[in-house]
């Protein structure tokens, strides 16, 4: 799922995904609510607020010991990929406006 962003944009990675046979989904650069990795870092940000970080490589190695340790995290991720089809209809009934995600 890419945005607008620049780094989606770059040639490197669309000749990637076209080698890999990666399909991208088409979606509106401005809908952070329609996009569930918001609701993961956002659980993120508030794990990284509860830990001691001194140093930018301490700072990486808690960000990647909680991506792959973290329940809540996990969950959250799950929840929001099983949310899509809802968060899709939604988005659909409101005319492209905002919803609850």
């Amino acid at each position: 799922m890419h945005d607008g962003a620049p780094c989606h944009r770059a040639s490197a990675i669309k000749t990637y995904l076209e080698t890999e046979k990666i399909s991208v989904l088409d979606w509106p650069g401005n809908s952070p609510d329609m996009n569930p990795i918001e609701n993961v870092w956002k659980v993120m940000k508030d794990q990284l607020a509860l830990q001691e970080v001194t140093t930018k490589a301490e700072m990486i190695a808690k960000i990647k010991y909680l991506w792959f340790n973290n329940k809540k995290i996990h969950e959250t991720a799950i929840n929001g990929v099983k949310s899509m089809q809802e968060r899709v209809q939604l988005l659909l009934k409101n005319k492209g406006m905002w919803t609850k995600y």
